[in-house]
């Protein structure tokens, strides 16, 4: 028996064909496209469900089978190497190679190093004459056996899942570098955390960040991020820099890598003195020559679009070595009048390139006011940085 229902649709059906028409055989003809589009749709849905499934448990199969290499390297900091070294060892992520550094410490460092390679099988140790920070990186670069690299201090800290999630982002964003935040503290301290928000940038997005065009923040730190291993060379920091000597390697970098992807989580955490320093470091000076290096470094490479952006920061260091003389309250100081003279004759030179050029309006201003009046300038700042 057929039921109500059944032959109420009948009848539907009926009525249908005959109001538009056409007869069953060609409304069963296109009630079967419709089911076909209908499976077509459904399949593909389907397809790209398992694609992505697939996609997913292929990236996490690569995650856990991936060694990262990290490289700290150590020199007199017996009161913090523990824990540095307990941060890196407690990350979520285990596939880790540790390489502790000792760069000829005279401390207890490298009894503490030696201690941690006899717990841990996963920490080794280079112990080395002192041949600064640079040299250090390199050694333990040498000795990286891991697909990506990062690099830490040894006076400072990291956030258990900071491996994790620089790793996590390399790897799903297809990208050369990683990083996450960076942020400058006295002691250990609990910061809120902003909604993850992760950006990828090409290379020349990222060169401009970088040469600090339209923008202030740094982005040259080595320590915060994760490198593929193929960016690197066994010399990618240079011996000759103490100082700047992060801004020479990471121009290097850059020029090799296609893509950044960046996090705005605070996960590295970067031990700083308390205090401002009453006396100007004379290792500001060097800061100029680090700018010929990096100016060297992208003629070698024959990378013409970042020229001008070059001589943006070779004209910009002058007014960076006089803002530190003056933060240090060092501006009338007679053993810097020479070179405040020369730095000053430098600045103003390159003002009006400076100010039609991409740097930030604040900076401008700030340019414009040490070219006219240094002395009110030096005053400004020294209050200004003390309050």
């Amino acid at each position: 028996m057929v039921s109500f229902s059944s032959r109420l649709a009948t009848e539907i059906v009926d009525w249908l064909c005959m109001f538009v028409s056409v007869d069953l055989l060609k409304f069963n003809e296109l009630i079967i496209k419709v089911a076909a589009n209908v499976i077509v749709v459904v399949l593909n849905y389907v397809a790209r469900k398992s694609f992505i499934f697939k996609k997913k448990k292929m990236r996490e199969n690569i995650m856990e089978n991936t060694l990262v290499s990290i490289v700290i390297p150590v020199y007199n900091v017996e009161k913090y190497l523990r824990k540095c070294i307990e941060s890196v060892l407690n990350q979520t992520y285990k596939n880790i190679q540790i390489i502790l550094v000792n760069d000829g410490s005279t401390d207890n460092s490298p009894a503490l190093c030696d201690e941690y390679k006899q717990m841990y099988d996963k920490v080794e140790v280079i112990h080395k004459s002192n041949g600064g920070l640079p040299d250090a990186r390199n050694a333990g670069l040498k000795r990286a056996k891991g697909e990506y690299v990062g690099f830490i201090d040894s006076d400072d800290w990291i956030e258990p899942n900071m491996v994790e999630h620089l790793l996590h982002n390399i790897i799903e964003y297809d990208a050369d570098i990683s990083s996450v935040e960076l942020q400058k503290v006295q002691e250990e301290t609990e910061l809120e955390q902003k909604p993850c928000k992760i950006e990828c940038f090409s290379q020349e997005e990222y060169a401009k960040k970088f040469f600090k065009i339209g923008s202030q923040k740094i982005v040259h730190y080595i320590c915060n991020k994760l490198f593929k291993r193929q960016i690197l060379d066994d010399n990618t920091f240079e011996k000759e820099f103490s100082i700047g000597e992060d801004v020479v390697a990471f121009g290097k970098i850059l020029l090799k890598a296609n893509k950044v992807v960046s996090s705005n989580q605070i996960m590295y955490y970067y031990r700083q003195n308390t205090g401002m320093t009453a006396k100007f470091n004379d290792r500001y000076f060097g800061l100029e020559r680090v700018w010929e290096r990096v100016n060297e470094i992208v003629h070698a490479a024959s990378a013409e679009h970042y020229y001008p952006y070059v001589e943006i920061n070779q004209a910009r260091i002058n007014f960076t070595i006089l803002t530190e003389i003056a933060v240090a309250g060092e501006n009338n100081n007679p053993k810097y009048k020479k070179r405040i003279d020369y730095y000053l004759q430098k600045l103003k030179s390159n003002k009006k390139m400076l100010l039609k050029s991409g740097v930030a309006l604040n900076r401008k201003i700030m340019i414009w006011l040490a070219c006219t009046n240094y002395g009110i300038y030096s005053k400004l700042i020294y209050r200004l940085t003390r309050k």
